[in-house]
């Protein structure tokens, strides 16, 4: 099963991340947070360039920067939810439904 599970991280899953985390930096910086986005940005590609990105292996040295790619996703994950809450807001009020 572990076999299965590593071989979806390292075929698609992992490159999901580094999508992600670099969407969450671009959202973290242009919704007026730039220190955090600079702070995860440049802890993320300082533990991620020289060591590479190790997708499932678990290395000590990538610790630091899955905990940054870890809030920077969350962060991205949290700001789409209140944007899809906000706008379903809107078309609701747009349509008459809202009481």
């Amino acid at each position: 099963m572990m076999n299965f599970i590593n071989q979806k991280v390292v075929d698609w899953l992992g490159y999901w991340i580094i999508y992600l985390t670099l969407g969450g930096l671009l959202v973290m910086a242009f919704r007026g947070h730039l220190f955090a986005a600079v702070l995860l940005g440049f802890t993320y590609l300082a533990f991620s360039l020289p060591i590479g990105t190790s997708f499932w292996q678990g290395s000590r040295l990538h610790y630091p920067a899955e905990m940054a790619w870890s809030i920077v996703i969350a962060y991205l994950l949290v700001e789409s939810g209140c944007l899809v809450k906000y706008a379903s807001g809107r078309l609701r009020r747009r349509s008459g439904l809202a009481a």
